[in-house]
């Protein structure tokens, strides 16, 4: 039987001080509490801006029967052209995170929308979800991405264990997993709204045409 230590060794306390210490965990600390405050909060949702945005838009698919849906004669749902895409207008804050979902398609479009939005892009998100659709001669495409871009110097308020490839199942038609919500929410502070959202998410604003509506 393995027995617990009652009390930190002289190494842990230092770790533990050196941590609240360094400026890395003191500035992100500072970032986090100065975009949860109230007061700020309440200032930035008069002007109708968020310090993060997710947006998943109905890109111009075409409609393809198929044989496990003979009934289903169009998409359920409306879609938009990608220059409608370009032209939305995101609500952000000065400085802001923004994850931009898009499929192998449509993945240069994508980028393009993020330099029409004056975004800088970082990195790319990548869903693993276990399925999905296989074009005749090609692999099956069983991911999706989300690009991540930022307006200004937006900061993440928690880096541990945060990956870019994360597996999580698959849920109702393009609705996207309960896993990549929590990730932003642990490691971004502020507003956050879910553009083109379709089921509500906590701690986050619904908009788009299949959003829920409140009471």
């Amino acid at each position: 039987m393995v027995q617990r230590r009652l009390y930190k060794t002289n190494a842990e306390k230092q770790r533990a001080y050196r941590k609240t210490k360094k400026p890395y965990f003191a500035k992100r600390a500072a970032i986090r509490a100065q975009l949860n405050d109230p007061a700020v909060q309440a200032l930035k949702a008069i002007q109708g801006v968020y310090d993060v945005v997710i947006i998943d838009p109905p890109w111009p698919v075409a409609f393809q029967h198929r044989e496990e849906r003979p009934n289903q004669v169009s998409l359920s749902y409306v879609t938009m052209s990608v220059e409608a895409i370009k032209a939305l207008h995101l609500p952000l804050a000065d400085v802001a995170h923004v994850w931009l979902w898009t499929t192998q398609r449509f993945l240069p479009e994508a980028l393009h929308c993020l330099t029409a939005w004056q975004l800088d892009f970082v990195c790319q998100f990548v869903w693993i979800k276990g399925g999905g659709m296989q074009p005749i001669g090609l692999p099956q495409f069983d991911s999706e991405f989300a690009l991540y871009a930022r307006k200004g110097e937006a900061q993440f308020v928690d880096t541990k264990d945060f990956r870019v490839c994360f597996k999580a199942p698959r849920g109702a038609h393009s609705e996207k997993p309960e896993e990549f919500y929590a990730t932003v929410r642990r490691v971004t502070a502020g507003r956050r709204l879910d553009m083109f959202g379709r089921r509500a998410i906590q701690g986050f604003d619904s908009w788009g045409y299949e959003a829920p509506q409140g009471e």
